[in-house]
């Protein structure tokens, strides 16, 4: 072959190829600008969706303990039923709990009086006995709860499970399952204001057990004074001495009312109590209570213990029936009418003759201990 023949077919191939070479050149642009009018169109909705997922996932609960799952805690879908079976709340917890599945616009405060107006003659009835609604521990299966693991620490003065958040309603009824756990003490309130209601005009004995019960694992700040002091009064309005043999330790306090309470009980005062009771009944001379105190104790253990053997129970000897009675509120729980709340019991500490005993026991006592120190002196 020629080399001019040579050269044609090479200038003939290198035209070709430029063609093709142009060919692909333009496909490929071609294809690579709609590649990235594609992604510019769809992959912003790609990350979005990827992010709404993740969003979606974060805000899902934590696994619930509960095999059930968490379906009763939607908040217009669970009964009472539904409720106490979601947080398995055993008895005697369970049967004394006050809850509704009323709707929440029937909600009141505690403190709210009822007022009704007659339309047919424009009368106003307001009622200061409170109502039912307004009971601070009545759960109410509308409102809505959060699972969270967070104990809250803080105190919630006059707590109410209508208006604890969504998180501490479920803290609260979290504990309800085990009433025994440490807890907010708030969240103990909480439970022993529906306790008073059941020992007031409720279920007595069980609200009774109950309230012990919470005193073994609770027993601590404002939670004792007030619970003692209502069990105390309660059991003596009702005259209900039997607690003492479930409390022997409500016996122990010298107030007005467990003195009541132990008069029906029958039990007797000890030295310990007369000389805590010494000022109240008018007894001032306490030199020798201060400098011997063992042995004054000791002495004036005996001198009652002679009394009552000639005279009879230093407490049987005071006739209640005659005594003025005092009025006083024993209970926490702010939405009992103030009726219910205020118990009237005699005063037995005011009685003349009982302040009498009291005062003749222990002058008789200072006497002997003046008497053995003298001989203790000369001898």
């Amino acid at each position: 072959m020629s080399v001019d023949k040579l050269l044609k077919n090479n200038k003939t191939k290198s035209k070709s190829s430029l063609t093709s070479s142009k060919i692909v050149s333009s496909s490929f642009l071609l294809n690579l600008v709609i590649f990235l009018i594609l992604s510019a169109i769809f992959f912003p909705l790609g990350i979005g969706f990827l992010i709404y997922k993740l969003y979606r996932r974060g805000k899902k609960p934590l696994p619930s303990s509960n095999p059930r799952g968490n379906n009763a805690i939607v908040p217009g879908h669970q009964t009472q039923i539904s409720l106490l079976n979601q947080f398995y709340i055993p008895e005697p917890t369970r049967s004394l709990l006050w809850i509704t599945d009323e709707n929440t616009s029937k909600m009141s405060s505690p403190m709210s009086p009822k007022i009704s107006i007659n339309m047919n003659d424009g009368t106003i009835k307001t009622d200061f006995g409170r109502n039912f609604y307004g009971e601070p521990s009545l759960i109410w299966t509308g409102l809505s709860i959060e699972p969270n693991n967070e104990l809250e620490t803080q105190p919630m003065y006059f707590p109410s499970y209508s208006t604890l958040s969504p998180k501490h309603r479920y803290q609260y009824l979290n504990w309800l399952k085990d009433v025994t756990q440490e807890t907010n003490l708030s969240y103990v309130f909480l439970y022993y204001y529906g306790l008073e209601r059941h020992m007031l005009v409720g279920d007595y004995d069980k609200s009774v057990d109950e309230i012990l019960r919470l005193l073994q694992y609770h027993n601590k700040g404002s939670f004792k004074g007030y619970a003692t002091s209502a069990l105390i009064a309660a059991s003596a309005y009702k005259k209900r001495p039997d607690i003492a043999e479930k409390a022997p330790v409500l016996l122990q306090e010298t107030t007005n009312e467990s003195l009541i309470l132990r008069k029906l009980a029958g039990k007797s005062l000890s030295a310990k109590d007369i000389i805590s009771l010494s000022s109240r009944v008018g007894y001032s001379n306490k030199r020798y209570i201060k400098l011997y105190p063992d042995l004054f104790e000791k002495e004036l253990q005996k001198m009652i213990y002679n009394y009552e053997t000639d005279e009879g129970n230093i407490l049987d000897l005071v006739n209640i029936s005659n005594l003025p009675k005092r009025s006083n509120i024993f209970f926490a729980n702010l939405s009992l009418p103030d009726k219910i709340r205020t118990i009237e019991i005699p005063d037995l500490i005011s009685d003349p003759e009982f302040g009498r005993i009291l005062r003749e026991l222990l002058s008789k006592t200072h006497k002997k201990i003046k008497i053995l120190q003298k001989n203790k002196k000369t001898s």
